[in-house]
């Protein structure tokens, strides 16, 4: 049988999606499966361009469609709802969309053995579909959050008020922009790095390359970090779950 999945994004150069999931085919021998990246610029294209694959099973989405790509779908899962993101659609026999968020539980699995009591404010870097998804992590844990823009909002601060003694007393500093991702490796976000130290913990959630600047300021300055990568791994995982495939 012969099945398509995907990924929904703009730019996808960076993406390690299609090999992780060409080895997950190999591994569990469905051989007629296969993933491709589908660079759509705009959201309103995304259905027009996918619905017309007849053996389409199912597709993630990334940067930065995680929520325009709401508007094309016919059905919403409770978390991605509350969310206000997708990052996996699965269709049904019927041909109905669904859209779901894995990127909440893969960030909440990858960030729990790192946090500590003194990890109860968050400085949380982007307001995208990813952000949206951190956001509603660490706010069912308690965590006060704190989320940084480049444009003025009531409900954001910008990047030049994030000063080197508030970033001191906010331990906890999530990276969901694409600042620092292939092809741009050499870019930092424009916050007070030197103000990063021992009791911090910093998630970038690029994961290509590895170590960002971000992580690498902070890596040398004692923190803790983590990039994306097993993130990334984890929340295919359980797209691959949502699918309408044979179990995995």
């Amino acid at each position: 049988m012969h099945k398509v999945f995907g990924l929904v994004g703009f730019p996808l150069g960076h993406s390690f999606s299609a090999r992780w999931f060409a080895q997950k085919f190999s591994a569990v021998g469905y051989e007629g499966y296969e993933y491709r990246l589908f660079e759509i610029p705009s959201a309103d294209r995304i259905r027009p361009t996918l619905e017309n694959i007849s053996d389409l099973g199912g597709f993630n989405v990334t940067i930065p469609h995680k929520q325009a790509v709401i508007a094309a779908l016919d059905v919403l899962s409770d978390e991605a709802r509350d969310i206000g993101a997708v990052n996996c659609v699965s269709i049904s026999a019927q041909g109905l969309w669904t859209g779901h968020n894995t990127d909440a539980p893969a960030f909440r699995k990858t960030l729990l053995p790192f946090l500590t009591h003194g990890h109860d404010r968050a400085v949380v870097l982007g307001n995208g579909g990813a952000a949206a998804a951190v956001r509603y992590v660490l706010r069912s844990l308690g965590i006060a959050v704190t989320t940084v823009t480049r444009q003025p909002s009531p409900e954001t601060v910008t990047y030049n008020q994030v000063s080197p003694e508030w970033l001191r007393r906010c331990k906890l500093v999530v990276n969901t922009t694409p600042v620092g991702q292939f092809p741009n490796t050499g870019d930092a976000p424009d916050i007070p790095l030197g103000a990063i130290g021992p009791e911090h913990l910093v998630y970038d959630l690029v994961y290509n390359p590895a170590q960002t600047p971000l992580l690498a300021a902070a890596a040398a300055q004692g923190a803790t970090v983590l990039n994306g990568l097993e993130m990334l791994y984890l929340q295919a995982e359980l797209g691959w779950q949502r699918w309408s495939a044979p179990p995995a």
